[in-house]
């Protein structure tokens, strides 16, 4: 889950990190990390939209 988190963070195969986070949401940690990504604004809408998507 961090791994997937920095990975979103730095750009790096970012839509499939937040997928990833997206299928584990059960996990709390999977949670947070898709919840500090989609409220992170350095950080483009195209990581924060799925982010927010993921976790609603």
């Amino acid at each position: 889950m961090e791994l997937a988190e920095r990975y979103a963070q730095r750009g790096m195969a970012a839509e499939q990190a937040v997928w990833a986070l997206g299928h584990t949401a059960e996990i709390p940690q999977s949670r947070e990390a898709l919840a500090r990504l989609a409220a992170d604004e350095a950080l483009p809408p195209e990581i924060r939209e799925p982010a927010t998507q993921q976790i609603t």
